[in-house]
């Protein structure tokens, strides 16, 4: 999954509400970032928490429970692969090494509301080559699509 954000700006941006309240910043986020690429709306930031991010994960689904939208088990772009959260035994993060990076770690989060709106979480700790608990800088990159932006060829979860 690549996952892009270019050409961010440090301000908070002038984008319509309901695009601003569907996407969840923690108190505590810093090096914030917004973006918006054609029809994407998308917010990048860090937080300090040690991996497997289990509160700020518990904070992101209440948060999203509470305004109404629906968590997804499948990856919205390729729906035969279920996400993180569905896996059993379940909470599984994926992981990958890149040579120059080290070892990385990854969750996807996807949500949908009644309109078919859709948020995408992306979560990333880096472990430079260490044991996964000791990485404690979490990325985050959120990524909101209106439904009529969507990929024609994936099928709704709401139905």
């Amino acid at each position: 999954m690549v996952i892009l954000v270019v050409g961010c700006q440090d301000q908070y941006p002038a984008w319509p509400d309901y695009v601003m309240t569907s996407m969840w910043i923690p108190a505590d986020a810093k090096d914030i970032r917004y973006n918006k690429l054609d029809d994407s709306y998308q917010i990048r930031y860090k937080v300090n928490e040690c991996y497997p991010g289990r509160i700020f994960i518990r904070g992101m689904v209440g948060e999203m429970t509470r305004k109404g939208w629906q968590r997804l088990d499948v990856d919205f772009l390729d729906p035969k692969i279920k996400l993180n959260h569905a896996q059993l035994p379940g909470d599984i993060w994926s992981h990958f090494t890149d040579k120059n990076a080290g070892d990385i770690y990854q969750w996807l989060d996807d949500w949908e509301d009644s309109q078919r709106n859709f948020v995408r979480y992306g979560l990333k700790y880096q472990a430079k080559h260490t044991a996964p608990k000791n990485a404690c800088s979490l990325e985050v990159v959120i990524i909101y699509l209106l439904a009529d932006s969507r990929p024609r060829n994936i099928s709704p979860a709401i139905q």
